[in-house]
């Protein structure tokens, strides 16, 4: 009940004039304005009777939009704090490719067998799949400000436990504790995707929600760099102690390992005092229960129009971390082989330092780049776009690379580096960071946490594939030939499954649930 805007002669003579304010009861809006001109008598009453309307989609749209809106403060906190969990998941998630060569030397003659670097690499990556399916369904069900930190209790639970890993009887060794710990660790990892992803998403206004999710899902390039930093600044501190004792290298992967508690626990209170989510407490406020059940769910994706996105979210995931986490989980191995790192001659310090330097180099050259390049240009080219370009590129790089591997790797290996480098960069200039965005975006709130995190733990399908898969058949040159012309293919599938896909860019939540999720009676029945 606004009362109307002064009329021109109203404002040019206010003394003239005086209204009754409006009154309203519950049902109805009822206005009783009398006017009257000082000069001239006039007296007009004008009564009106108009039904008040509950509030359409459409204004629920735009009341949330100018709320997130207008608190670009609390926009930019929110990715911060989920920013320094990628951080930290990244960190923990691939700080093992400098930990499990330092656990070989010390504790197998580095001589481990297939299976016991396979679950010290891959045991993270398959609980990171158990967390994302959990978290995913518990962040729907429950609400997110409920659920957000757990995944964080859990990761410094694990990291500590596995730190102080050793083997505490026959039959037991250190390789399968830490694999037990690393699994918990994983879990946690796993909970921060659909959690990360979709309050980042809820939180942010249409304009830049592109932008935030890709700075928060940025961090895992940082969580890269700075593995290979720490390993390289613990490696200096123990220098003197490893030369006169190589086994102190002991000390040093557990002291990398353990650093990753540090960003989990400063940002483990700011999580844990999280208001809800905008989008998930208006459901709430309307009556509308945001708790879909497993019938409402399945009713909805079964629908081909619905259930092609969900079908292509979950399926470009998985194809591009088949080839993602078969490279970075072996990157150790790939460096060695383009000669960044040496063969261990005898020197521990010397080995493990040019072995970090490898993986430090490798991060800035490709890695890192890629994702700012996406952070800048995601909100302007569009998801869809950025996602087949990566996808063209990734399947061209590698299929080069695995073709002409023997002659860039024994005669021009400067060649060989840079086209490394360049599909290390387009993996994060194309669908690395996409896959993440994409899912955060195109389902509506009841389902979003929940096929988030389907959709993440289809790509984590693809990379304990990779972590079980190729990872005896990469220590030989044939068979890292192979391998590469196979990650060339799966690329080729993940850009077929890219055009089930909607676009996203410049459109609001609101939107695109009415896009897809709200656009027929049928539909829009069965969710109620």
């Amino acid at each position: 009940g606004k009362a109307s805007e002064p009329t021109p002669s109203q404002q040019e003579h206010p003394e003239h004039f005086s209204a009754t304010p409006a009154t309203i009861n519950e049902n109805t809006m009822n206005e009783s304005l009398t006017v009257s001109d000082g000069n001239e008598s006039i007296s007009s009453e004008i009564h009106i009777s108009t039904p008040i309307l509950p509030s359409t989609r459409e204004e629920d749209e735009a009341e949330i939009e100018v709320e997130t809106s207008a608190d670009k403060h609390f926009q930019l906190k929110t990715a911060a704090i989920a920013s320094i969990g990628f951080f930290t998941d990244a960190y923990d998630l691939f700080v093992v490719n400098m930990c499990v060569p330092m656990i070989r030397f010390v504790y197998f003659d580095n001589k481990t067998s297939p299976l016991d670097e396979g679950f010290m690499k891959g045991t993270a990556v398959f609980g990171t799949l158990i967390g994302q399916l959990l978290f995913g369904i518990l962040a729907d069900q429950k609400g997110r400000q409920k659920i957000y930190g757990v995944e964080l209790i859990l990761i410094i639970f694990g990291t500590i436990c596995a730190t102080m890993s050793a083997s505490p009887v026959r039959g037991m060794n250190i390789a399968a504790m830490i694999s037990i710990w690393r699994l918990v660790v994983g879990v946690g990892i796993g909970g921060d995707y659909p959690l990360s992803a979709t309050i980042t998403s809820e939180f942010s206004s249409k304009g830049r929600r592109g932008m935030l999710m890709a700075a928060v899902f940025s961090m895992q390039g940082v969580g890269y760099l700075m593995a290979g930093i720490v390993s390289l600044i613990f490696l200096a501190i123990f220098k003197s102690s490893i030369e006169e004792d190589p086994l102190m290298i002991d000390y040093v992967w557990r002291f990398i390992m353990g650093f990753g508690v540090v960003p989990a626990l400063a940002t483990l209170y700011f999580r844990l005092t999280m208001p809800e989510s905008p989008r998930y407490k208006k459901l709430e406020e309307k009556g509308e229960a945001p708790k879909a059940t497993l019938k409402e769910f399945i009713s909805h994706f079964r629908q081909w129009r619905y259930g092609k996105v969900l079908i292509g979210t979950s399926l470009s995931w998985f194809f591009l971390d088949i080839a993602y986490y078969g490279i970075t989980l072996n990157q150790s191995t790939i460096i060695s082989a383009i000669g960044f790192a040496p063969s261990y001659n005898g020197d521990a310090y010397s080995y493990f330092f040019t072995l970090a330097q490898g993986n430090t180099i490798v991060t800035c050259l490709g890695l890192l780049p890629g994702y700012y390049v996406t952070v800048f240009l995601i909100d302007r080219w569009g998801r869809k776009p950025i996602q087949i370009m990566g996808f063209v590129a990734l399947t061209i790089l590698l299929a080069v690379i695995s073709v002409f591997y023997i002659q860039l790797k024994n005669h021009s290996l400067a060649a060989f580096v840079v086209l490394y480098s360049v599909a290390l960069f387009f993996f994060n200039f194309g669908p690395n960071v996409t896959t993440f965005v994409v899912p955060g975006e195109v389902f509506p709130t009841r389902f979003r946490s929940t096929a988030h995190g389907i959709s993440a733990a289809s790509g984590k399908l693809g990379a304990i594939i990779a972590a079980y898969s190729f990872g005896s058949a990469a220590l030989t040159e044939q068979g890292l030939r192979v391998i590469i012309g196979v990650f060339a293919l799966v690329m080729l599938l993940g850009l077929a499954v890219t055009f089930l896909i909607p676009e996203t860019k410049g459109k609001s939540l609101e939107e695109l649930s009415e896009e897809s999720n709200w656009g027929d009676s049928e539909s829009y029945g069965s969710l109620r």
